[in-house]
């Protein structure tokens, strides 16, 4: 998907239940607060913009990278993935809500950051 940036004015998207494989140019200065992946064939979290709410459930990610710290942000679902490490949610000083459901997590490490 390459043409996301065309929803700048958008405060809420929902592009979820898709093929959609890959999420690029999304712009850090758009008016965006909640984005829903969900549903979708994504295999790697590239940068997101700051947002208040980022669903990336039922995907196919193996591990939580790219996500810039997101002061902002108060809820991350990346439930229903591949993802076996809890790593990279450093900086995400608002986060209310974490759901890590039925991923391939083995060690509860990495939430002292939270």
């Amino acid at each position: 998907m390459t043409q996301i940036e065309a929803f700048n004015r958008t405060s809420e998207l929902d592009l979820s239940n898709n093929q959609i494989s890959e999420v690029k140019h999304l712009d850090p200065s758009h008016n965006m607060s909640i984005l829903n992946l969900a549903g979708n064939q994504i295999s790697e979290i590239k940068h997101m913009p700051r947002l208040s709410k980022l669903d990336l459930s039922d995907n196919k990610i193996p591990k939580i990278e790219n996500l810039s710290p997101q002061a902002c942000m108060e809820e991350l679902d990346l439930s229903s993935n591949q993802i076996q490490e809890i790593n990279g949610l450093k900086g995400f000083e608002k986060l209310e809500i974490l759901n890590l459901a039925d991923n391939r997590i083995t060690k509860m490490k990495g939430l002292e950051d939270l």
